[in-house]
């Protein structure tokens, strides 16, 4: 049998280039880690197909792939691949397109995902692999454009504790555009990749809502967008898993109130450590109020 040395050198060449292009390394980065590059975690290669299980990504979650892993953005995104459309989500199952560039790619909502990608036919397909599950922390911090600080991690109001409830007055200030925003997160940091991965986020995304409206939230990094605007309180309820910017606290003040001590003062203003008969004035916390004692 005669050997055709053109037609075998080419075939070396084309198995050369599939396995070579099958061999290369895919890694994944996005908002579950801080949309740090440098920290990407390596897909899995099955024969040209890559996948990574069990990633958790939060309301308004997305991610990037790139065949390089560095903390130069530049290195980084010219090696990139993802959606044309910048931030476009993903249907749920779906094997979507991806071209080589820098578009993020939206999971469809928070929850555990499984990602598989397939550079030949240069689809990604995102699958859920669970729920994602959120748990009432010890401490919750507010941030935004507030009075003071704006969107200031590092300086954001602490919220009050009481069960799986939390409560807190701040002054939300219009950012501009008529509405006022603020996030949320369990942790308080000068450090971006800290606070949003601790953070809570409405799972309806970036929508604004109105005065005592109860918001639904999870784990995520969408900004609480609302048309109040001046002081109020924000309350949380890890229970019904609600966000509620309201005029009056979730409960938690009245409680603090109640178990404030009385100071008593008679009518000229003058502090009476040990009222008898009469009438006093007494203020207890921020309460002030009258009181006959017989």
């Amino acid at each position: 049998m005669k050997l055709n040395l053109r037609k075998f050198l080419a075939v070396l060449v084309a198995a050369v280039v599939t396995l070579g292009a099958s061999a290369q390394s895919l890694y994944i980065f996005g908002s579950f880690n801080g949309w740090n590059p440098g920290e990407s975690i390596e897909m899995w290669n099955d024969n040209g197909v890559y996948t990574i299980e069990d990633i958790e990504f939060g309301a308004g979650g997305n991610f990037g792939l790139s065949t390089v892993q560095s903390s130069d953005w530049t290195t980084v995104n010219s090696n990139r691949y993802g959606f044309a459309e910048d931030n476009a989500k993903a249907t749920e199952g779906v094997a979507m397109p991806i071209v080589k560039g820098e578009g993020a790619i939206q999971v469809p909502g928070a929850g555990v995902y499984n990602i598989y990608v397939n550079l030949a036919a240069m689809t990604v397909t995102v699958k859920k692999a669970g729920e994602v599950v959120v748990n009432t922390p010890d401490k919750l911090y507010v941030f935004g454009t507030l009075s003071v600080a704006s969107w200031d991690p590092a300086q954001s109001v602490e919220l009050t504790k009481d069960g799986s409830k939390f409560s807190g007055k701040v002054t939300l200030v219009d950012s501009g555009d008529g509405y006022a925003y603020f996030a949320m997160s369990s942790i308080q940091s000068s450090d971006w990749n800290i606070v949003n991965a601790n953070r809570i986020a409405p799972t309806a995304g970036e929508v604004a809502f109105n005065l005592n409206e109860a918001v639904e939230f999870g784990k995520g990094e969408a900004a609480f967008k609302t048309s109040a605007i001046g002081e109020y309180f924000i309350n949380v309820d890890y229970e019904k898993m609600t966000v509620t910017v309201s005029s009056e606290s979730s409960g938690i003040e009245s409680i603090e109130v109640e178990n404030a001590p009385a100071v008593y003062y008679n009518l000229q203003g003058v502090e009476v450590a040990n009222p008898q008969n009469g009438l006093y004035i007494v203020k207890q916390g921020d309460k002030v109020s009258k009181q006959l004692i017989k």
